[in-house]
């Protein structure tokens, strides 16, 4: 079962999407890509300040977006490691007119490894706009949690805000008000927990802009982050547009030092989700559903969110 913590390390838990979304409206769908393309008449990216100007407009003509999920979490006091792998679902509305941030999401988990032991996962965290659900198929409960007031509006991609930060389509200035950026070399200061993995993970991000923010003093990132790094692939240009996604994100927490990082893999865009993935009432008659509706003064800023459980 899930447990109701913070979950802002799945904030920077999304990585891994290398690949290039065509347009909206035609085309087929996307896949995923494992080379840089070549150079285009693109305006250069030199600097953390020119990745967050290019991550304004990342998200045009992105309607939808599939993946594969690997949810890696390093326990720094214990030592433990647990990885998560399922499916991540996103979808942009706001197009639609959508109620709220016009953004929901949807993650499934199904298999969960505990060292060298695989177990079998079902469970499911979809954000609709206004209410984070977990459904938990083995106890038949399903459990709704308001965290966006009606008539709020709400962004799950925001870093320090949402559940699902990409910062994509955010603000730059935004961002450098609340985190110190630096762009850094592809694979620098990343290390595995063995050579092995030092060397899988800077293949992995090879040829990717990383950016590494580090939380200004006295925010309330601060308190949540030591620092979050994000590594962006680029694909071709579509009718003009650039189109950056993440490849691999990696968040530090303060005090305990656990490393959580998020993988995305087999990534797709604008395909067809089916309605199921995001469905937030119980499949049939049995299920116990348990409702927690926001408090009326409540803050989002003050609501926590959910993540797996640590076992």
């Amino acid at each position: 079962m899930m447990s109701l913590l913070i979950m802002r390390s799945l904030v920077t838990a999304v990585g891994l999407l290398a690949t290039v979304g065509q347009p909206a409206g035609g085309g087929q769908p996307s896949q995923e890509v494992t080379a840089q393309p070549e150079a285009t008449a693109r305006a250069p990216i030199a600097s953390a300040q020119d990745l967050l100007g290019a991550l304004e407009t990342a998200d045009e003509d992105l309607r939808t977006l599939t993946a594969k999920v690997q949810y890696d979490k390093i326990s720094g006091v214990a030592g433990d490691r647990q990885i998560r792998r399922g499916s991540l679902y996103f979808e942009d509305r706001r197009s639609e007119g959508a109620t709220g941030s016009g953004r929901r999401f949807a993650v499934k988990f199904d298999e969960l490894q505990l060292g060298s032991r695989l177990e079998t996962e079902d469970q499911q965290l979809i954000f609709d706009g206004q209410w984070l659900v977990e459904v938990n198929p083995r106890f038949r409960q399903i459990i709704r949690r308001q965290i966006v007031a009606q008539g709020d509006t709400f962004d799950p991609l925001k870093i320090g805000e949402g559940p699902l930060p990409l910062p994509i389509g955010q603000k730059r200035d935004e961002t450098l008000k609340r985190f110190e950026a630096t762009l850094l070399p592809d694979t620098a200061e990343l290390e595995g927990e063995d050579d092995a993995e030092t060397q899988r993970l800077r293949a992995f991000v090879q040829g990717a802009y990383q950016l590494k923010l580090v939380p200004r003093p006295n925010t309330p990132e601060a308190e949540k982050y030591t620092e979050i790094r994000l590594w962006y692939r680029e694909g071709p240009a579509e009718e003009g547009t650039r189109r950056l996604l993440p490849r691999m994100a990696r968040t530090v927490a303060p005090r305990s030092e656990d490393v959580t990082i998020v993988r995305l893999i087999q990534v797709r865009t604008n395909v067809e989700i089916d309605p199921a993935m995001m469905a937030t009432t119980p499949p049939s008659d049995g299920w116990d559903v348990i409702t927690e509706a926001l408090a009326p003064a409540a803050s989002r800023e003050a609501t926590p969110a959910v993540v797996p459980r640590s076992r």
